[in-house]
């Protein structure tokens, strides 16, 4: 499996920085490509954020005696460092695409997260590595931030020209994510509702109640966009991009809340 720039450096063989698409964001999150020459091309949204001391002081409280007076001076030293935490999307012929496990790194594959794209952090882990510890401070203040950054993740994707319609498959569902990481998913599930990047037949991107899907393809045939208009008494409705109407990118439009017309709706109109 992939891990994130850290373990398979020498296999990158180039490193991009966008410049254009961190420039406007002021939360300092960055944006990079990867190509990894066994293991694809990947897009990585990231930050780095500072470690707090009262996460630091819940470590220390939580050692025992023996423990804390050998670690606690180090530990200390460690207040304000920066560390890293992000996401990872697969990339097949320039569209983000979900993989079927999602795992969480730490420098190497830990666990498996289940969302549809991979996360990267510094998590602490129990003796040799085969778990996350749950209930260590800086893992939840790490979640903290990865649900930090989530809440910015649809619009990153979008200002950086990779929310494409068949993209939308690599959100994760309202229903996804295992323990603490499930709070990752409900937090992009939440920024797309409140968000206008809602892919429409149009060309454009729109409102969650400015776009429809379809319960089948008659449905579309039978619905121009006038009589679409009309049925739900929505002035500017249109369709769902077509590249989004199937498959796991519907599914994702239908968690995030919209709305499916039936056929019996379709068929009694016209």
């Amino acid at each position: 499996e992939m891990c994130i720039r850290d373990r398979l450096e020498g296999e990158i063989e180039y490193y991009i920085e966008f410049e254009e698409e961190t420039r406007d964001y002021d939360a300092g999150a960055e944006l990079v490509i990867i190509n990894l020459k066994h293991h694809g091309r990947w897009f990585k949204c990231s930050k780095r954020y500072s470690i707090p001391k009262h996460v630091i002081d819940s470590i220390v409280e939580s050692l025992d005696e023996k423990r804390r007076q050998r670690l606690e001076e180090r530990l200390r030293k460690s207040i304000g460092e920066q560390l890293s935490v992000g996401f990872a999307f697969k990339v097949d012929n320039e569209i983000l695409v979900p993989v079927k496990d999602g795992l969480a790194f730490s420098l190497f594959p830990i666990e498996s997260t289940g969302l549809p794209f991979y996360l990267n952090a510094r998590f602490p882990t129990t003796s040799g590595r085969k778990n996350l510890k749950y209930d260590d401070p800086l893992m939840i203040w790490l979640i903290e931030k990865l649900d930090e950054l989530a809440k910015y993740l649809p619009k990153l994707l979008h200002e950086s020209g990779w929310l494409k319609p068949k993209s939308w498959a690599v959100f994760p569902r309202s229903n996804e994510g295992y323990g603490p990481f499930s709070r990752v998913a409900m937090s992009i599930v939440n920024a797309l509702r409140c968000s206008t990047f809602m892919p429409g037949d149009d060309g454009n991107l729109h409102r969650v109640d400015e776009v429809f899907l379809a319960h089948s393809d008659e449905v579309y045939s039978l619905i121009n966009w006038e009589d679409l208009r009309e049925l739900t008494k929505k002035s500017n409705a249109v369709w769902v991009h077509q590249d989004a109407r199937t498959g796991r990118a519907k599914h994702v439009l239908k968690d995030v809340g919209v709305i499916e017309i039936e056929r019996d709706a379709a068929v009694s109109y016209t």
